[in-house]
């Protein structure tokens, strides 16, 4: 499978290419055929179902929350915590989808979207802010942004931290990963300090409360429940649907209206040879 032409895992990247590891959109595409394809040859209409259900795949949710609760296994963590890593455990399992499906207003699984989207940068901050000042940490994030999330243009994760983050997660259960970096980055303490399990998850546990302070503050509830994805919110810091709708560049004088974020490409076909060309 290939999204936007990217190299096929083992192929080197460029020089300037420096999200390049572990964690690529694509496989929000090839996890699914990959399913299909451990039961059945894969039909036409299987692959349209598949890049379909990929579009509104969340990478972070998908590819971070399996380490993060790998992570926190061990941890003590706070009922509110616990309930909130459990939130999100639950919609990767579904898939990790900001979509609406039951109500066009609101995400389904959108606590789950509100939480990974604040817990995002700062889980990114209490991995490396041991290693990089906020100015080294400035300069990384100009040459990589931190993630490439859905807004108007439609695409999106085309780049970002994931990588960084699922390969220093999991470096820090298990130094001995294979690819893993020089150190243990998460739970360092910074220029050379290898880290540890422990210290990790008390950075990582650090990250995941602040997120949830966050959200309490923005939402005036500390229940999680409370924190919903729909189109009403209006407060700042709550999770809204319309801040990820594609926008469209009108041509003439007839507007068009806004759409549900979903994550294609410009062009996108099926195409079966029954026979040989």
């Amino acid at each position: 499978t290939n999204w936007n032409n990217k190299p096929a895992p083992g192929f080197s990247a460029a020089d300037n290419n420096y999200a390049y590891g572990p964690v690529y959109r694509v496989q929000s595409l090839s996890d699914r055929l990959t399913a299909v394809l451990a039961v059945r040859p894969a039909a036409p209409v299987d692959v349209v179902n598949a890049m379909e259900d990929a579009g509104s795949v969340d990478l972070d949710g998908s590819q971070l929350v399996a380490q993060l609760g790998a992570l926190l296994a061990g941890a003590s963590l706070t009922p509110t915590q616990g309930q909130v890593l459990q939130i999100l455990q639950n919609w990767a399992a579904n898939g990790a989808h900001r979509r609406a499906l039951v109500d066009p207003n609101r995400y389904d699984e959108g606590t789950a979207v509100a939480i990974m989207d604040a817990l995002y940068p700062r889980l990114a901050h209490a991995v490396f802010d041991p290693w990089l000042d906020a100015s080294e940490f400035g300069l990384l994030a100009g040459l990589n942004a931190l993630n490439n999330p859905p807004g108007p243009l439609g695409s999106a994760y085309d780049g970002g931290w994931e990588g960084y983050l699922q390969r220093s997660l999991r470096q820090a259960v298990n130094p001995a990963i294979a690819n893993g970096y020089s150190q243990v980055y998460c739970g360092g303490a910074g220029q050379g300090g290898n880290g540890s399990l422990s210290a990790c998850q008390t950075a990582v546990q650090g990250a995941l409360q602040g997120a949830i302070d966050a959200l309490a503050a923005a939402y005036g509830s500390a229940d999680p429940t409370a924190w919903s994805c729909a189109r009403a919110n209006q407060g700042a810091g709550q999770c809204n649907p319309a801040d990820d709708d594609i926008v469209f560049s009108a041509v003439g004088v007839v507007s068009v209206p806004d759409i549900p974020w979903i994550n294609r490409p410009t062009f996108q076909q099926v195409v079966q040879y029954p026979a040989h060309r």
